[in-house]
């Protein structure tokens, strides 16, 4: 499931060659673009052709409310690779019925981790595998990582420090899960 408005920066051609990528290895699952109209020629072409192909790809443009968290629910997960945006509404929304999502490694994370390098033991590096912003008041995050015992007091208040910098939450209170 793959909740967004249809343009270039939300990277829908990536999600696209990804789920025509699982295909092609046999697996079976059906990919359900939320949106609304596209006019975008590059995805509209895309679409059109994995159809063409017989690949279960659908694009639903309008929906209730109660239609979206029910499609929230059913999913395997969902996707949010924008490349501009490191955290997003769907993303939360997702994460807040228990389906997982899978998000890209732009946006307010891919910029933390460029600002320090990330701690390591022996050959072992902490690695970011995915964060969002799932809550608003306070501002409550997700952050996944390879190994929790990699995180360091020291780096955990980087982040966290990263996180008000960059989000402009200086002053308010910022959870970290």
């Amino acid at each position: 499931l793959s909740v967004s408005t249809v343009t270039p920066r939300k990277n829908h051609l990536r999600t696209l060659e990804a789920a025509e990528h699982l295909w092609r290895e046999g697996v079976r699952f059906q990919l359900v673009f939320v949106s609304g109209y596209s006019s975008w020629d590059a995805f509209n072409d895309a679409l059109a052709r994995l159809r063409d192909e017989g690949r279960p790809v659908r694009v639903i443009s309008e929906v209730d409310e109660d239609t979206l968290w029910e499609a929230y629910r059913l999913a395997r997960c969902t996707v949010f690779v924008s490349l501009v945006e490191g955290f997003g509404l769907p993303a939360a929304e997702s994460l807040s019925v228990g389906t997982p999502v899978v998000l890209t490694n732009y946006g307010s994370m891919a910029e933390i981790g460029a600002a320090r390098e990330t701690p390591r033991r022996g050959r072992r590096r902490l690695n970011v595998l995915y964060a969002t912003q799932y809550r608003t008041r306070p501002p409550r995050f997700r952050i996944v990582v390879n190994d929790q015992a990699l995180v360091t007091r020291d780096y955990a208040y980087f982040v966290e420090n990263q996180l008000r910098r960059r989000l402009g939450l200086e002053g308010a209170p910022v959870i970290i899960d």
